[in-house]
């Protein structure tokens, strides 16, 4: 593809995002694989300090936060901006407007249609979700502060959806994909 083309042709950027153990990262790898998307692990773009901070069980400030949330946005952007990649999927957990709002301004005019695949499950599965989890950072008693810092997007946020995570992985991943399929198709229609 010539760079005048990839330069026409925008990229579509799939967040999918959401509170520890909702099933960001399976469902991030899963909706890459279907639709042959490229794939950011936003967790392996924390700088460490962050890192260190919730494996002690402290809650990121915003400011912890608007460092990681740049970088997400300028290795999404350089990815977006290779002729090969034809759509790209990043796990965020982007839990208040504001992030999502950053992660907007971030990939503004960069030739990209950014979606916010917004996970939800109840504070029960959630913890037995990370429970069950082995050598991640994040840990249980960090579900409560990540609930109490949420702000789901709303009907103001049309770029936004929220799929219901409660079932089955198998079922999330099939729910996500349909919804995904659904927001390209409209793109694709407009």
């Amino acid at each position: 593809m010539s760079t005048i083309a990839k330069k026409e042709r925008k990229t579509d950027v799939i967040i999918v995002a959401g509170p520890a153990a909702c099933g960001k990262t399976t469902i991030a790898d899963y909706l890459s694989k279907s639709l042959g998307f490229t794939y950011i692990e936003g967790d392996d773009l924390h700088p460490q300090a962050n890192i260190d901070k919730m494996a002690q069980g402290h809650a990121l400030t915003d400011e912890d936060r608007w460092g990681w949330l740049e970088k997400i946005g300028i290795v999404t952007a350089r990815t977006a901006s290779s002729e090969d990649v034809h759509g790209i999927v990043v796990t965020c957990s982007a839990l208040k407007r504001k992030y999502r709002d950053r992660l907007r301004s971030e990939l503004a005019n960069k030739n990209i249609v950014l979606w916010f695949v917004f996970l939800h499950a109840s504070k029960e599965t959630l913890t037995k979700r990370i429970k069950a989890r082995v050598g991640h950072f994040m840990k249980a008693e960090m579900i409560t502060s990540q609930l109490n810092t949420l702000e789901p997007p709303n009907d103001s946020e049309p770029d936004a959806c929220t799929i219901n995570v409660e079932g089955t992985m198998t079922q999330a991943q099939h729910d996500c994909l349909a919804q995904v399929q659904k927001l390209l198709d409209k793109e694709n229609q407009e």
